[in-house]
């Protein structure tokens, strides 16, 4: 597992502005008045989801160069070739989780997890503890292979996860969307 730093702390705090002043363009998850809770692995999880057409909506300097090269190195960090994969939908994905909002434990379909923090405290918790990030850090890991979960939210937390393949694992199951994005 990697820290990186991606974005000044005052860029990714204006990018999670942009994403919670935008709530209505996201589904969302779990508690009333969303959808039912949706199970990982046991653990059901809240918050708001929105895929990558409201990414690159909401934030496309996320998605184009330098930003997006940067986000691409730190995945080959892991001494892989990593590459987005050819699923346009679940390349990036926005998530905010309000108070007591948080996802249960599970592994990613991906082989590697970029997790960038835009707003709020934390980072994903594994059998190694929790993985704290500032603002603007992204944790690099292998989250195909790394049972990990986010604990509920003390305050408001803004994240976007990247999903990265590699050249001998670019399997994608055909499930995945619809369980992340909840449609």
């Amino acid at each position: 597992m990697i820290v990186v730093d991606i974005l000044e702390p005052e860029e990714a705090h204006a990018l999670a502005i942009r994403a919670t002043g935008n709530l209505p363009m996201l589904n969302r998850i779990g508690r009333a008045p969303g959808p039912a809770p949706i199970s990982d692995a046991g653990e059901g999880r809240q918050g708001w989801v929105g895929d990558c057409s409201v990414v690159k909506a909401l934030m496309p300097e996320l998605l184009e160069w330098p930003l997006c090269g940067r986000l691409i190195a730190a995945a080959c960090r892991l001494d892989v070739r990593a590459t987005p994969g050819p699923w346009q939908r679940s390349h990036a994905t926005l998530k905010v989780y309000g108070p007591g909002d948080g996802q249960g434990l599970h592994v990613d379909t991906n082989p590697i997890t970029v997790l960038l923090l835009l707003m709020g405290e934390g980072g994903p918790e594994t059998g190694q503890g929790v993985h704290p990030l500032a603002p603007g850090q992204a944790l690099v890991f292998r989250g195909g292979d790394i049972p990990h979960r986010v604990r509920p939210a003390s305050a408001w937390r803004v994240t976007v996860p990247l999903n990265f393949y590699t050249p001998d694992d670019m399997h994608r199951p055909d499930y995945a969307d619809s369980l992340v994005y909840g449609d």
